[in-house]
Protein backbone atom coordinates (compact mmCIF):
# COMPACT_ATOMS: atom_id res chain seq x y z
CA UNK A 1 0.00 0.00 0.00
CA UNK A 2 1.21 3.43 -0.85
CA UNK A 3 2.43 5.56 2.09
CA UNK A 4 0.22 9.03 2.47
CA UNK A 5 2.72 11.67 3.17
CA UNK A 6 1.87 13.95 5.71
CA UNK A 7 2.05 17.76 5.83
CA UNK A 8 5.65 17.96 6.38
CA UNK A 9 6.42 15.36 4.53
CA UNK A 10 5.37 16.84 1.51
CA UNK A 11 6.32 20.22 2.31
CA UNK A 12 10.01 18.80 2.51
CA UNK A 13 9.35 16.65 -0.72
CA UNK A 14 8.47 20.06 -2.42
CA UNK A 15 11.02 21.84 -0.47
CA UNK A 16 13.18 19.43 -2.69
CA UNK A 17 11.91 19.42 -5.41
CA UNK A 18 12.33 23.40 -6.00
CA UNK A 19 15.56 23.95 -4.77
CA UNK A 20 16.33 20.72 -7.60
CA UNK A 21 14.78 23.14 -10.10
CA UNK A 22 16.55 26.21 -8.83
CA UNK A 23 19.65 24.51 -9.33
CA UNK A 24 19.37 22.94 -12.55
CA UNK A 25 18.10 26.86 -13.45
CA UNK A 26 20.92 28.26 -12.44
CA UNK A 27 23.79 25.33 -13.97
CA UNK A 28 21.60 26.15 -17.13
CA UNK A 29 22.55 30.06 -16.48
CA UNK A 30 26.38 29.37 -16.71
CA UNK A 31 26.12 27.16 -19.82
CA UNK A 32 24.23 29.97 -21.46
CA UNK A 33 25.73 32.68 -20.82
CA UNK A 34 29.39 30.61 -22.15
CA UNK A 35 28.03 30.26 -25.62
CA UNK A 36 27.03 32.75 -28.15
CA UNK A 37 24.73 29.83 -29.65
CA UNK A 38 22.89 29.27 -26.21
CA UNK A 39 22.54 32.88 -25.66
CA UNK A 40 20.64 33.46 -29.25
CA UNK A 41 18.37 30.34 -28.10
CA UNK A 42 17.88 31.86 -24.68
CA UNK A 43 16.20 34.88 -26.10
CA UNK A 44 14.21 33.27 -28.49
CA UNK A 45 12.93 31.28 -25.84
CA UNK A 46 12.43 34.43 -23.81
CA UNK A 47 10.07 36.16 -26.99
CA UNK A 48 8.16 32.98 -27.57
CA UNK A 49 7.08 32.36 -23.78
CA UNK A 50 7.57 35.47 -21.86
CA UNK A 51 8.58 33.65 -18.90
CA UNK A 52 10.42 34.35 -16.29
CA UNK A 53 14.07 34.51 -16.38
CA UNK A 54 14.29 31.44 -14.09
CA UNK A 55 11.64 29.73 -16.25
CA UNK A 56 12.98 30.39 -19.52
CA UNK A 57 16.06 28.59 -18.50
CA UNK A 58 14.32 25.67 -17.06
CA UNK A 59 12.49 25.07 -20.47
CA UNK A 60 16.15 25.64 -22.07
CA UNK A 61 17.54 22.79 -20.46
CA UNK A 62 14.61 20.49 -20.74
CA UNK A 63 13.02 21.77 -24.14
CA UNK A 64 15.34 23.97 -26.02
CA UNK A 65 12.96 24.09 -29.28
CA UNK A 66 9.81 24.99 -27.54
CA UNK A 67 6.93 26.58 -29.30
CA UNK A 68 3.80 27.23 -26.69
CA UNK A 69 3.86 25.86 -23.70
CA UNK A 70 0.63 24.88 -21.18
CA UNK A 71 -0.21 22.85 -18.78
CA UNK A 72 -2.36 19.89 -19.69
CA UNK A 73 -5.61 21.26 -17.76
CA UNK A 74 -5.39 24.55 -20.38
CA UNK A 75 -4.62 22.31 -23.51
CA UNK A 76 -7.90 20.40 -22.48
CA UNK A 77 -9.81 23.71 -21.92
CA UNK A 78 -8.77 24.19 -25.53
CA UNK A 79 -9.87 21.09 -26.98
CA UNK A 80 -6.71 19.39 -27.30
CA UNK A 81 -4.52 16.60 -25.28
CA UNK A 82 -1.46 15.59 -25.00
CA UNK A 83 0.32 12.26 -26.91
CA UNK A 84 1.07 9.36 -25.08
CA UNK A 85 4.64 8.95 -23.99
CA UNK A 86 4.94 12.55 -23.83
CA UNK A 87 7.46 13.96 -20.65
CA UNK A 88 6.60 17.17 -19.35
CA UNK A 89 8.37 20.41 -18.93
CA UNK A 90 9.42 21.19 -15.27
CA UNK A 91 8.88 25.10 -14.41
CA UNK A 92 8.47 27.60 -11.11
CA UNK A 93 5.13 28.32 -10.77
CA UNK A 94 4.65 31.72 -9.13
CA UNK A 95 2.31 30.97 -5.77
CA UNK A 96 0.96 33.18 -3.07
CA UNK A 97 2.85 36.26 -1.81
CA UNK A 98 4.34 35.82 1.69
CA UNK A 99 5.56 37.82 4.47
CA UNK A 100 9.29 37.32 5.35
CA UNK A 101 10.75 37.81 9.41
CA UNK A 102 12.28 41.04 8.35
CA UNK A 103 9.65 42.53 7.13
CA UNK A 104 10.09 42.59 3.46
CA UNK A 105 8.29 40.19 1.25
CA UNK A 106 8.29 37.05 -1.00
CA UNK A 107 6.94 34.71 -2.89
CA UNK A 108 6.73 30.87 -3.52
CA UNK A 109 7.14 29.08 -6.45
CA UNK A 110 5.19 25.36 -6.91
CA UNK A 111 6.80 22.83 -9.16
CA UNK A 112 5.08 22.68 -12.01
CA UNK A 113 4.88 20.21 -15.58
CA UNK A 114 3.83 22.06 -19.21
CA UNK A 115 3.67 20.02 -22.67
CA UNK A 116 4.31 21.93 -25.83
CA UNK A 117 2.22 22.32 -28.82
CA UNK A 118 4.24 19.73 -30.56
CA UNK A 119 3.34 17.07 -27.78
CA UNK A 120 -0.69 17.43 -28.16
CA UNK A 121 -3.02 16.72 -30.95
CA UNK A 122 -2.81 20.04 -31.64
CA UNK A 123 -2.11 21.23 -35.82
CA UNK A 124 0.55 23.86 -35.37
CA UNK A 125 -0.59 27.12 -37.73
CA UNK A 126 2.06 28.86 -39.92
CA UNK A 127 0.96 32.41 -40.00
CA UNK A 128 2.06 34.64 -42.10
CA UNK A 129 3.77 37.90 -40.41
CA UNK A 130 1.80 40.91 -41.05
CA UNK A 131 4.56 43.34 -41.75
CA UNK A 132 2.34 46.64 -41.62
CA UNK A 133 0.90 45.60 -38.16
CA UNK A 134 4.70 45.17 -36.90
CA UNK A 135 5.68 48.53 -37.82
CA UNK A 136 2.71 50.50 -36.83
CA UNK A 137 3.13 48.30 -33.72
CA UNK A 138 6.52 49.10 -32.97
CA UNK A 139 6.03 52.82 -33.90
CA UNK A 140 2.61 52.89 -31.44
CA UNK A 141 2.86 55.89 -28.90
CA UNK A 142 6.78 56.66 -29.76
CA UNK A 143 7.20 60.43 -30.43
CA UNK A 144 9.89 59.83 -33.23
CA UNK A 145 8.59 58.26 -36.29
CA UNK A 146 10.91 57.01 -39.13
CA UNK A 147 11.59 59.61 -41.77
CA UNK A 148 13.01 57.72 -45.01
CA UNK A 149 16.03 58.56 -46.64
CA UNK A 150 17.82 58.44 -49.94
CA UNK A 151 19.82 55.32 -50.90
CA UNK A 152 22.77 57.25 -51.58
CA UNK A 153 22.75 59.18 -48.00
CA UNK A 154 25.43 57.88 -45.67
CA UNK A 155 24.34 56.79 -42.53
CA UNK A 156 25.97 54.44 -39.72
CA UNK A 157 23.28 51.69 -39.61
CA UNK A 158 20.67 51.40 -42.53
CA UNK A 159 18.55 52.33 -39.76
CA UNK A 160 19.78 54.49 -37.19
CA UNK A 161 18.28 56.95 -34.31
CA UNK A 162 20.62 60.37 -33.96
CA UNK A 163 20.79 61.13 -30.80
CA UNK A 164 21.37 64.60 -31.84
CA UNK A 165 18.90 65.49 -33.89
CA UNK A 166 16.51 63.33 -32.21
CA UNK A 167 15.01 61.54 -35.18
CA UNK A 168 14.75 58.15 -36.55
CA UNK A 169 16.21 57.82 -40.40
CA UNK A 170 15.65 54.72 -42.70
CA UNK A 171 17.48 54.16 -45.85
CA UNK A 172 14.92 53.90 -48.49
CA UNK A 173 14.80 50.19 -50.53
CA UNK A 174 15.89 48.21 -47.56
CA UNK A 175 14.58 44.37 -47.27
CA UNK A 176 11.48 44.41 -44.93
CA UNK A 177 12.96 41.75 -42.26
CA UNK A 178 15.78 44.33 -42.34
CA UNK A 179 14.11 47.23 -42.10
CA UNK A 180 11.36 45.81 -39.09
CA UNK A 181 14.69 44.55 -37.08
CA UNK A 182 16.51 47.53 -37.54
CA UNK A 183 13.89 49.45 -36.47
CA UNK A 184 13.06 47.57 -33.27
CA UNK A 185 16.47 47.70 -32.16
CA UNK A 186 16.36 51.81 -32.83
CA UNK A 187 13.27 52.06 -30.51
CA UNK A 188 14.93 49.70 -27.53
CA UNK A 189 18.08 51.97 -28.33
CA UNK A 190 15.46 55.16 -27.30
CA UNK A 191 13.83 53.00 -24.74
CA UNK A 192 17.46 52.44 -23.04
CA UNK A 193 19.50 55.58 -23.80
CA UNK A 194 19.00 57.44 -20.44
CA UNK A 195 21.21 54.58 -19.27
CA UNK A 196 23.92 54.53 -21.11
CA UNK A 197 26.36 57.38 -22.23
CA UNK A 198 26.50 55.81 -26.18
CA UNK A 199 24.88 53.29 -28.39
CA UNK A 200 28.10 51.33 -27.91
CA UNK A 201 27.75 51.15 -24.16
CA UNK A 202 24.33 50.16 -24.91
CA UNK A 203 25.17 47.89 -27.81
CA UNK A 204 24.65 44.37 -26.25
CA UNK A 205 21.32 45.32 -24.08
CA UNK A 206 19.72 46.62 -26.95
CA UNK A 207 20.71 43.51 -29.69
CA UNK A 208 19.23 41.29 -26.76
CA UNK A 209 16.30 42.62 -26.53
CA UNK A 210 15.87 43.24 -30.40
CA UNK A 211 16.40 39.44 -30.54
CA UNK A 212 13.16 38.75 -27.86
CA UNK A 213 11.09 41.27 -29.85
CA UNK A 214 12.16 39.49 -33.47
CA UNK A 215 11.17 36.45 -31.48
CA UNK A 216 8.24 37.40 -30.39
CA UNK A 217 6.67 39.08 -33.90
CA UNK A 218 8.34 36.28 -36.27
CA UNK A 219 10.64 39.13 -37.65
CA UNK A 220 14.12 37.31 -39.04
CA UNK A 221 16.69 39.44 -37.12
CA UNK A 222 19.14 40.97 -39.65
CA UNK A 223 21.60 42.55 -36.43
CA UNK A 224 24.45 41.26 -35.88
CA UNK A 225 25.62 38.59 -33.61
CA UNK A 226 25.77 39.23 -29.75
CA UNK A 227 28.66 38.45 -28.65
CA UNK A 228 27.86 37.52 -24.83
CA UNK A 229 30.45 34.92 -23.90
CA UNK A 230 32.75 38.53 -23.93
CA UNK A 231 30.37 40.48 -22.39
CA UNK A 232 29.78 38.03 -19.45
CA UNK A 233 32.90 37.23 -19.23
CA UNK A 234 34.10 37.42 -15.38
CA UNK A 235 30.71 38.07 -14.33
CA UNK A 236 29.09 36.64 -10.91
CA UNK A 237 26.16 34.64 -11.75
CA UNK A 238 24.28 36.99 -9.18
CA UNK A 239 25.29 39.84 -11.30
CA UNK A 240 24.74 37.86 -14.67
CA UNK A 241 20.58 37.06 -13.56
CA UNK A 242 20.25 40.60 -12.57
CA UNK A 243 21.30 41.73 -16.02
CA UNK A 244 18.62 38.98 -17.57
CA UNK A 245 16.12 40.46 -15.48
CA UNK A 246 16.48 44.18 -16.17
CA UNK A 247 16.43 42.95 -19.87
CA UNK A 248 13.45 41.20 -19.42
CA UNK A 249 11.72 43.89 -17.77
CA UNK A 250 11.99 46.29 -20.48
CA UNK A 251 11.01 43.56 -22.83
CA UNK A 252 7.55 43.37 -20.81
CA UNK A 253 7.36 47.01 -21.19
CA UNK A 254 7.87 47.49 -25.33
CA UNK A 255 5.90 44.49 -25.49
CA UNK A 256 3.10 45.46 -23.78
CA UNK A 257 3.20 48.95 -26.09
CA UNK A 258 3.40 47.20 -29.27
CA UNK A 259 0.33 44.46 -27.85
CA UNK A 260 -2.02 47.46 -27.45
CA UNK A 261 -0.77 48.99 -30.28
CA UNK A 262 -2.04 45.79 -32.50
CA UNK A 263 -5.20 45.91 -30.38
CA UNK A 264 -6.24 49.42 -31.15
CA UNK A 265 -4.86 49.26 -34.96
CA UNK A 266 -7.66 45.75 -34.71
CA UNK A 267 -10.33 47.57 -33.51
CA UNK A 268 -10.00 50.46 -35.31
CA UNK A 269 -9.99 48.24 -38.60
CA UNK A 270 -13.23 46.62 -36.82
CA UNK A 271 -14.77 50.07 -36.60
CA UNK A 272 -13.75 50.74 -39.76
CA UNK A 273 -15.73 47.95 -41.87
CA UNK A 274 -18.52 48.41 -39.41
CA UNK A 275 -18.65 52.18 -40.51
CA UNK A 276 -18.51 50.80 -44.87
Amino acid sequence: MEHKLTKEEYAQKMKEKRLFLFDMANQQLIKTTSSNELYLNYLTLQGKLLYTVTNTLLVQTQKPDAILLKDVAHWQEDGYFIKNGEKGTQILEPGKEYKKRDGSYGCSYNPKYVFDVTQTDAQEEKKEVDYKSVISAIVYKEKIKPQIVSEDSTLPRPVYYDVVSDAMYVLKGQEMNEMISGLIREYIFIEVKNQYSSYEEAKFCVLSITQMICSRYGIENKNESIDCVNHFNGMDDKVIKSELQDMKRIFDSVNQRMEHGLYMKGKNNYRGHEER
